[in-house]
């Protein structure tokens, strides 16, 4: 007995263990050059296993059961194939899998309202794909797209140091608009985006297709003159196992380089004070019994003037000072290195019926100015469910969270926020003293006026930057919930209905509290001290101060539609859509302000806005408590109708056409004006699908063609009578009044854009090499501009259909990919060109101005022409700035800006880049990547700042040129800079200002980032699908740049944004 039973045991743990030890191990490799992939995901279904290949294309699984099972191998730049397996004993299979390069009928493209064929397609669109997108990890999706779009220009000048970066502008081929938007419309999920990018985790992408001209993007009607970006986000897929992808970075970035400003020194700063106290310039300051502040460098020279100094004390005195920057003291006990942390986790999943995908993310960025900070919580969900092979039923559900805190803009002490006397902070101040103790800083009156008048009011009157950190600043909450619900029925083979609807909803509240103690409520506090027969009252109350404001967004939008795909007859394919769709954005927004706020009670007391209050004596005068009161309300309606058809013939011609009309309640009461008819046609030849077609080089070659109108809209310009209640009351009458913002035009009409566009597409030597490559032309109609009126309508300009641009440029896109069996090789280079010019405009300039030079509206000219005075040098004399009058070199100002023709002028070109190009490149070695992206802008110029002595001695904003200004006979044949002057002639700034001698080219070439990643192979075992640890630096630094000074033309010597560092991680199962 004990035989039988160690013989069974033995037969069943021969069974288990042959069970257990089933392995499926293969390759993968291209079927056009029988390379392998790495990377391809392999999944046996009924087992629910997956894993994926290493650098040569090998892989195992083992499965959890045997029988009938079905395996399935993906890859996004392949055609999937499943084919059914028997588990059983250990097995080897080989897969080849097929480009879709060479299958374009697998690619489809999303224009928002339907998937169609790549190779069909007759227009100029271009795909980010996910593996881009997840490139870069910043929590903004434009900075993860940055340089991935030809004849794109993102605009980054204005970086923003103390929080949170201001979002860039985009263009997509040149303005086409004047004083409209011009960012592309943003589609998610084939509705348009009513909100803010950073309400999207760029983390549930899966591609960005960017429709570029008419025949792509005319669909959108009214909303597409800008282009259009298609966000299409990740979804489960039926019968698709579960894949779980969790990923987490952290980027580290430096201190704000606040040294890179050009600002002037502590030295020169002081030179300029020792000038101009000779000049008699602080004169009336000094004797004004307001007390207004003046600096430690002028106290001493006032008190050697009196003697109670002597010179050598003086000199030491301003020796100690001349060593003092206090940008050290802001580097050194204000700002800190900025962290942003990122994480997200995403789940994708699907059995016959259902397919369901979300996701969670969370991103929190800590900037460099103390406390100030921003947390983001996204979630997506969606599911699409199948009762019946024919009906689909399909939600969708995403929510986002965005809270932020920041010091109040009226206590804030960031560099270049802290004001004296409403200037800059002089450069030798100092945060702390000598003692380490924090010091105090006279920003709005004088020590001797504080010291006079502290006792005659109940608040501290100094203000100690330092200390300000300390107290709270404002906090702001966003949250935005969009939901979708889809019906979809299949009426035919080939004919399908659908039913689309969507609701957003969005609220963002802010909250600023000023404490009791802190420097803007103490201030107030004591201006609003009345002292009258010996009785003193308070115009504030005690407590903080709190101001409050609160936007809201709700809309929805209802699409019906009819799609088809139909064969007709052989080699006839007829793709195409119609329907009609309403859509509703209402919002509304208030602000208000409280005093003697109580915060932890939650009181506040009330206070009269409407009468003024007497000032503390010294200031004399009276003044309205500000009220901070607002209120705002739009409700913008749309109605459209549309269809587009796509026929193609022998799967090598290809038509396609569109129609749509679009209507607002934002336009004239004329109803033409209110409906906007737009359409498109385009034709493409696949020629190297002709039989006569034989080439071993160029593998693939399409031509393509397209004209038709978008537009553009701007809902903040109404056709409308416009009034705004003023909210405080008139100085003179004491009675409320109203502003005229906007005059009735009951012509205001929709913008429209002409496009023509011709594109050619060729694939070389194995598809190895991709070119595409597109020539456009537009015509801008119908733009809204400003047009002078008669004054006494109480307006003096109105805004109407007004002015035309036109543009003209070439996109271009070459990619790359060659690899072995240990190498790969990937790059691609983009780059595109673009001219703007306004050929039309009825407020066009007659005559040369400062705000004339400065816009940039010069008919016949680029829309962004950059235009200066001719120079002359500067004079031996007096080291002056010398132009020109009648064509004779002068000094009379005056006489230059006001009798200068348009024609004297120096014309220079575009001060926007009309050359932009990126190049990644990608260099694999086994499981091991290195890449970077170089950006360049070309063919433009920028003025580059300098010193303007207007703004130096009245706002103490000086700049480094004043070190190398004139200051002897001789130095005009070395400097351009002019010489310090008093009095001032501000004709004379404005012409230096002006002048071609500040202008420079803005060619550059900078590297964007580096990246290294490491991708673990064969972790199939431990259920991980996929492994990959990467470190990235961003903002690495110019390579070159065409003017000899060096100057970044990004920031022009202003702080431009630090060196990053990021470290993380992604992985799959």
């Amino acid at each position: 007995m004990k035989i039988w039973t160690t013989l069974l045991l033995l037969i069943l743990w021969s069974s288990l263990s042959a069970q257990t030890n089933i392995t499926i191990s293969g390759k993968i490799v291209d079927k056009s050059n029988g390379r392998p992939i790495r990377g391809a995901t392999i999944m046996l279904k009924g087992n629910n296993v997956s894993t994926s290949s290493d650098l040569t294309g090998n892989f195992t699984l083992v499965p959890t059961a045997r029988g009938q099972d079905t395996i399935l191998i993906r890859d996004v730049q392949y055609v999937p194939v499943s084919r059914p397996i028997l588990l059983g004993n250990a097995q080897y299979i080989s897969v080849e899998l097929l480009p879709r390069s060479n299958t374009l009928e697998e690619v489809k493209i999303n224009t928002g309202y339907q998937r169609i064929d790549r190779r069909a397609s007759t227009g100029s669109v271009a795909t980010i794909s996910e593996r881009e997108i997840q490139y870069n990890t910043s929590g903004n999706l434009l900075d993860r797209i940055d340089g991935l779009i030809s004849g794109a220009y993102t605009d980054r000048t204005g970086y923003n140091f103390n929080g949170a970066a201001q979002q860039p502008n985009l263009t997509i081929r040149g303005q086409s608009s004047l004083i409209g938007q011009t960012f592309p419309l943003i589609v998610v999920d084939n509705f348009p985006f009513e909100g803010t990018l950073e309400n999207i985790n760029p983390q549930d992408i899966e591609t960005v297709t960017v429709l570029k001209d008419a025949a792509a993007a005319s669909i959108w009607g009214v909303r597409a003159g800008n282009g259009v970006l298609v966000i299409t986000t990740k979804k489960g897929k039926l019968n698709q196992p579960l894949f779980v992808d969790v990923s987490s970075s952290l980027m580290v970035s430096r201190k704000p380089d606040l040294f890179s400003r050009q600002t002037a020194s502590s030295s020169d700063f002081i030179d300029m004070e020792r000038f101009l106290f000779e000049k008699g310039f602080y004169g009336t300051q000094i004797n004004d019994s307001k007390k207004p502040v003046i600096t430690p460098v002028v106290k001493l020279l006032i008190q050697q003037q009196k003697q109670e100094i002597s010179e050598k004390e003086l000199e030491e005195r301003l020796g100690v000072l001349r060593g003092i920057d206090v940008r050290n003291d802001f580097l050194n006990f204000v700002y800190r290195n900025a962290i942003e942390s990122s994480s997200s986790i995403g789940l994708r999943g699907g059995v016959d019926k259902v397919s369901y995908s979300f996701s969670l993310g969370y991103n929190k960025n800590t900037y460099s100015m103390p406390t100030n900070g921003q947390d983001r919580i996204t979630a997506r969900f969606s599911q699409t469910y199948r009762p019946v092979s024919k009906l689909t039923l399909s939600t969708d559900l995403s929510f986002s969270r965005i809270t932020g805190t920041m010091y109040n803009t009226s206590n804030m002490v960031g560099y270049g926020h802290i004001k004296v006397n409403n200037k800059e902070l002089y450069p030798y101040a100092q945060l702390k003293n000598s003692d380490g103790v924090n010091d105090i800083l006279y920003t709005d009156y004088d020590r001797t006026f504080i010291d006079q008048n502290q006792g005659l009011v109940s608040r501290n009157w100094n203000f100690v930057p330092l200390d300000e950190l300390e107290r709270t600043g404002s906090r702001s909450e966003n949250q935005q919930i969009v939901a979708g619900l889809d019906l979809g029925y299949d009426l035919a083979k080939g004919l399908r209905f659908t039913l689309q609807s969507q609701l957003n909803r969005a609220l963002t509240e802010s909250s600023s509290l000023l404490e009791e103690n802190s420097y803007y409520t103490r201030n107030l506090y004591n201006r609003f001290t009345a002292i009258n027969g010996g009785k003193t009252t308070y115009g504030i109350p005690d407590g903080g101060i709190q101001d409050r404001s609160n936007a809201k967004l709700w809309g929805y939008s209802l699409r019906t539609q009819l799609d088809i795909d139909r064969q007709l007859g052989r080699g006839h394919r007829l793709q195409g859509i119609a329907g009609a769709e309403v859509r509703e954005i209402n919002n509304s927004n208030s602000s208000y302000r409280t005093y003697g706020v109580q915060a932890d009670r939650n009181t506040f007391s009330p206070v009269d806005f409407a009468n003024t209050y007497p000032l503390f004596p010294a200031i004399g005068g009276k003044g309205y408590i500000p009220n901070g009161l607002g209120t705002g309300r739009t409700a913008n309606r749309y109605v459209s109708i549309y269809s587009t058809v796509n026929y193609s013939f022998a799967d090598r011609y290809f038509l396609s056409a569109s129609a749509r009309s679009d209507a607002s309640n934002i336009f004239g009461v004329d109803t033409r004006n209110k409906w906007s008819p737009l359409w498109s046609l385009g034709g493409g030849w696949e020629i190297s699908g002709e039989p006569f077609y034989h080439s071993d080089a160029v593998n693939y070659l399409k031509i393509r063609s397209s004209f038709g109108y978008s537009g553009n809209v701007d809902a903040s310009i109404p056709a409308e009578l416009v009034l705004q209640q003023a909210n405080y009351l008139d100085f003179y009458s004491n009675q409320p009044f109203t502003n005229i913002l906007s005059l009735q035009n009951p012509g205001l009409r929709w913008e429209r854009v002409q496009t023509f566009n011709a594109g050619i597409e060729w694939k070389m030597w194995n598809k190895r090499l991709d070119f595409t490559f597109d020539y456009y032309r537009k015509k801008s109609l119908d733009l809204i501009g400003f047009a002078l009126v008669d004054p006494t309508l109480g307006t003096s300009s109105v805004t109407m259909n007004s002015a035309e641009l036109k543009g003209q440029g070439l996109d271009l896109t070459v990619s790359t990919a060659i690899s072995s069996r240990n190498w790969s090789w990937n790059g691609v280079l983009r780059t595109g060109y673009n001219r703007t010019t306004l050929e039309k405009y009825h407020g066009r300039i007659l005559a040369v101005t400062n705000q004339a030079m400065y816009a940039g509206y010069f008919v016949g000219k680029d829309r962004n022409m950059l235009t200066s005075f001719r120079w002359d040098g500067l004079t031996a004399d007096q080291g002056a700035p010398r132009g020109f009058e009648n064509g004779e070199p002068s000094i009379n100002y005056q006489n230059i800006i006001r009798n200068t023709d348009l024609d004297d002028l120096v014309y220079h070109g575009s001060s926007v880049p009309r050359l932009t190009a990126s190049y990644r490149n990608r260099i694999g070695y086994r499981n091991l990547e290195f890449a970077f992206t170089v950006l360049g802008q070309f063919v433009y110029f920028f003025r580059k700042n300098s010193i303007n002595y207007s703004s130096f001695f009245s706002n103490w904003s000086g700049h480094s040129d004043i070190s190398i200004r004139w200051k002897k006979t001789g130095d005009e044949l070395h400097t351009d800079v002019p010489a310090m002057y008093y009095p001032l002639n501000t004709d004379r700034e404005t012409f230096y200002s002006l002048s071609e001698v500040l202008v420079r080219r803005g060619d550059h070439i900078r590297l964007q980032d580096i990246r290294l990643s490491y991708r673990f192979s064969n972790i199939a075992r431990q259920r991980i699908r996929s492994l990959e640890l990467f470190l990235m630096g961003t903002n690495m630094g110019l390579i070159w740049t065409a003017n000899k000074e060096g100057i970044d033309p990004v920031s022009n010597g202003a702080i431009a944004p630090p060196l990053t560092l990021t470290g993380g991680f992604k992985i799959g199962f």
